[in-house]
């Protein structure tokens, strides 16, 4: 599964235009970042893709990339993002009910542990990025919101969904930062 969203990340990003993304739409795919140490609840990075494959993307003032950049996709690579998504996880991951399972295993392997005498585990990870999904395909709207999810499917081997949630992160950021994407204004501070 992630090795079909990296290709076709790579997919779309290869066959892209510079844009005329004039006419208004509705977004389809959106992912915000906001980075953990910034002193800003801003975006630091902000993707955006429409039904009709406008791809728009911001990076703050603190960024070396910082602009507001367009492109569109090609229809065979529209077409092909439609069939990602609907395929994907992501389309209808519930974040709240993936977040219960993996507290309510934590809880019961630190219970486990205090049982054998062992001394209980802490995972955190400070100043991590916070990630914002937002997929609206067909009728179903999916909105996904996850604390330093690289890092956490890194340590949770075991959680498939973290896995599958990272590379479709990965995916639109890759599409995002498309080298044939033109900068369309600058970020103010």
């Amino acid at each position: 599964m992630i090795r079909h969203f990296l290709l076709v990340a790579g997919t779309l990003a290869c066959g892209a235009v510079f844009a005329n993304c004039h006419s208004p739409q509705a977004p389809w795919v959106t992912l915000e970042v906001v980075a953990g140490e910034a002193a800003t609840n801003d975006a630091a990075e902000f993707v955006e893709i429409t039904q009709s494959g406008c791809v728009t993307t911001r990076y703050a003032a603190f960024d070396t990339r910082a602009g507001t950049y367009q492109y569109e996709l090609t229809p065979a690579e529209i077409a092909s993002l439609h069939s990602t998504i609907a395929s994907a996880p992501q389309a209808t991951l519930d974040a709240h009910a993936l977040r219960a399972r993996i507290v309510a295993n934590d809880a019961a392997a630190n219970a486990t542990r205090v049982a054998r005498g062992e001394a209980r585990t802490l995972w955190t990870v400070s100043d991590g990025d916070s990630y914002r999904i937002d997929i609206a395909e067909g009728p179903q709207h999916n909105l996904i919101a996850w604390y330093a999810p690289k890092q956490e499917a890194a340590h949770r081997r075991d959680v498939a969904e973290l896995d599958t949630l990272v590379a479709f992160i990965e995916a639109v950021q890759h599409i995002g930062a498309s080298e044939r994407k033109a900068k369309v204004a600058e970020v103010t501070p």
